[in-house]
C-alpha cells in the first residue's frame, strides 16, 4: 500500500504571509555603492566648478559650488542663518496651527449644520479634484492681490486691495 500524506499538516506547516506577501528584509548598502555615490558628487562638483566660468555662465545666475560654500559658511559664522531659520520654524508652527484649527472648525461646522454641508461640498470636491501643485500659482496671485497692513504690533489689521496688481490682471 502506498504512503499517503496529510495535505492539511503540509499546508498549514507553511508560513502565512498575509494578504500582503512576505515580508523582504531591506538590502543591505555596500560600501562599493557608498563609494561610487561619494565619488560622483566629487566629480559633479568638480565639473560644475570648472565649467561654469569656462562656459560664461555669471556667477548670479549660478555660482560655482565653492562660492555657495562660502556663502553657507559665512552666513553661519555671523549668526544671520540660525535667526532666518528660527523665523521660518515660526511661520511653519504658526501656518499648521492656524490651518489646523480652520479645518477643525470647518469640519465641525460640516457636520453640524447640514446648510453648510451642502453650501461647500461642491466646492470642496472641486478642490479636491484639482492638483496642488496647479493651486499654488492661482493662490500667491490671490494673495498678492491683498495687502496686509497691520498697524504696528496691534492685532487690528486690514485687508486692501492693491489696484496695481489688480490693473496688471
Amino acid at each position: 500500500m502506498a504512503a499517503t500524506t496529510n495535505r492539511v499538516s503540509q499546508t498549514t506547516s507553511r508560513p502565512s504571509h498575509g494578504r500582503f506577501g512576505p515580508i523582504r528584509r531591506r538590502r543591505r548598502t555596500r560600501w562599493p555603492e557608498i563609494a561610487a555615490s561619494i565619488l560622483l558628487f566629487v566629480v559633479l562638483m568638480v565639473a560644475l566648478e570648472e565649467l561654469l566660468p569656462a562656459l560664461g555662465i555669471r556667477s548670479y545666475i549660478l555660482p560655482t559650488p565653492s562660492a555657495v560654500g562660502k556663502a553657507l559658511l559665512n552666513d553661519l559664522l555671523a549668526g544671520a542663518l540660525w535667526r532666518h531659520v528660527a523665523t521660518t520654524l515660526l511661520e511653519i508652527l504658526l501656518g499648521w496651527t492656524l490651518g489646523s484649527a480652520a479645518g477643525f472648525l470647518l469640519g465641525v461646522g460640516l457636520i453640524q449644520s447640514p446648510f453648510l454641508e451642502a453650501a461647500l461640498t461642491p466646492y470642496i470636491v472641486a478642490m479636491q479634484a484639482v492638483p496642488k501643485v496647479a493651486l499654488a500659482p492661482v493662490i500667491v496671485v490671490a494673495i498678492a492681490m491683498m495687502r496686509i497692513i497691520c498697524l504696528g504690533s496691534s492685532v487690528r489689521c486690514r485687508i486692501e486691495v492693491d489696484a496695481d496688481v489688480l490693473a496688471d490682471v
